[in-house]
């Protein structure tokens, strides 16, 4: 049960991300803070005191009316005693009442708050059971003071509704005044502290799709903005490697087909007959090996523009152009489907996938779905040789190529392992992913996948 919860928690919480977790550690301290302090403050006062104090405010009108008599000197026929009588229902004469009560917190409490000249005539008794007592929870009781001529003036507390709710309510209120500003201030510091770190994981994320992404602002914490200039150094200094890497394969590839045209032109001149032809086929192979490179070298500094693309509608374009070159590929699925892409780069990975399906087995099928939540998925199937499984993670490394192709086998002469590699690549920048599985009974199967929104 501890490690389903632990599970379950762990689950939870990394649901929320960094900003979520803050935000949910500050407001519940901030709950449990102001929902403790009520128990704290009831344990250090002690209930006990609070009754004390409760009792006699309850007996303030008795009090009040002792403080301006004298003991000894005013009997129950008296003029202000029966006006008193008559204009408060809580006092009455009675000739005889109950004995004194025997808990002696609501006592102690009112004889302390009397005049000692009446101390000896106040008695504090017990009401009985027919007295509504709608007070707070202190045991019912009773006021009696002994006048001169024998009889009693007895008091009867009757808290009202605003007595008894008051101190709740006003507690409540008080708390409630003082923990929504503090918690609104966590919410918005938790936001305040964890957006330089929010920017740098997006910032993250975005130079993993697009190389040419723009440096992060280096604010926030500390260690946040050393954290930052570090990753800008590295982006920097990533941009410059692959920009040198470009250009110097760029200058080899011009440099290499100055003596390949040199070599065309000489081969003109002699009539070598099929050893013309086989010179001309290696001369081809060499000039496209070196536009592939140049190509695969170039791709991630390619500028993409992430937009709302109708894949539907470019899968069948692409298929209808490799139809109109006479080759057999087919597409299957719905008319429309938007997914969030760059229009030219999933036109060349489509093209790379369905042309190798084409090249190594005669055939592609190309078949669309939306896929479960917000993936669009796009199968590429072929009924060829098919790739062993141990090899499939093998053969989107650049310049990867199975051995019967190595060999000079069917293809040998149409690519150089670059078209799967491309494709991983832009799939991956695009925020989507490539996939290879088994086609049965034979074959291939390339599952592309992409998001139906922009990625963050």
């Amino acid at each position: 049960m501890i490690r389903r919860f632990s599970r379950f928690r762990h689950a939870m919480i990394g649901r929320l991300g960094i900003r979520g977790q803050i935000v949910l550690l500050l407001v519940t301290t901030q709950v449990l803070a102001f929902s403790l302090t009520p128990m704290l403050l009831f344990v250090v006062f002690g209930f006990e005191e609070r009754r004390l104090e409760r009792s006699v405010d309850m007996s303030e009108a008795m009090l009040s009316v002792l403080s301006v008599m004298s003991p000894g000197q005013v009997s129950g026929t008296s003029l202000h005693i029966a006006n008193l009588v008559m204009q408060d229902d809580r006092f009455a004469i009675a000739q005889m009442i109950p004995d004194a009560i025997e808990v002696e917190t609501a006592t102690e409490a009112v004889l302390a708050a009397t005049d000692p000249a009446w101390a000896p005539y106040l008695r504090v008794y017990p009401l009985d059971e027919s007295v509504k007592w709608p007070g707070p929870p202190i045991e019912p009781f009773g006021l009696g003071v002994a006048l001169a001529d024998g009889s009693w003036l007895t008091f009867t507390p009757r808290p009202d509704i605003l007595s008894r709710t008051i101190p709740l309510v006003g507690g409540t209120l008080v708390i409630t005044v003082l923990a929504l500003p503090l918690m609104l201030l966590s919410i918005w510091a938790g936001s305040t502290l964890v957006a330089p770190i929010m920017r740098l994981s997006a910032g993250v994320e975005a130079f993993s799709r697009d190389i040419q992404s723009p440096d992060l602002n280096e604010d926030g914490a500390k260690e946040v903005r050393r954290a930052t200039a570090a990753f800008n150094r590295m982006q920097q200094k990533l941009r410059k490697l692959i920009t040198d890497r470009s250009q110097t394969l760029a200058a080899i590839g011009h440099d290499m087909r100055t003596p390949l045209t040199r070599l065309r032109l000489r081969l003109e001149n002699i009539n070598a007959g099929e050893l013309e032809t086989a010179i001309n086929d290696d001369l081809n192979t060499l000039e496209k090996m070196i536009d592939d490179a140049l190509r695969f070298m170039r791709s991630d500094t390619v500028q993409m523009e992430l937009g709302r693309v109708d894949l539907a509608v470019l899968c069948r374009t692409v298929c209808d152009a490799f139809t109109d070159q006479e080759k057999d590929v087919s597409y299957y699925g719905p008319d429309h489907l938007v997914v969030s892409c760059d229009t030219a780069l999933m036109q060349r990975v489509l093209e790379n996938v369905i042309g190798n399906a084409v090249v190594h087995a005669g055939a592609a099928y190309v078949t669309l779905t939306d896929g479960p939540g917000p993936i669009a998925s796009i199968e590429v199937s072929d009924q060829g040789c098919g790739i062993p499984q141990e090899l499939q993670t093998v053969v989107l490394e650049p310049f990867s190529r199975l051995e019967a192709v190595k060999a000079g086998g069917e293809g040998s002469a149409k690519g150089f392992g670059l078209g799967l590699a491309i494709a991983n690549d832009l799939m991956a920048r695009q925020g989507g992913s490539l996939a290879l599985q088994d086609n049965e009974p034979t074959g291939l199967i390339v599952c592309l996948q992409l998001p139906r929104e922009t990625p963050a």
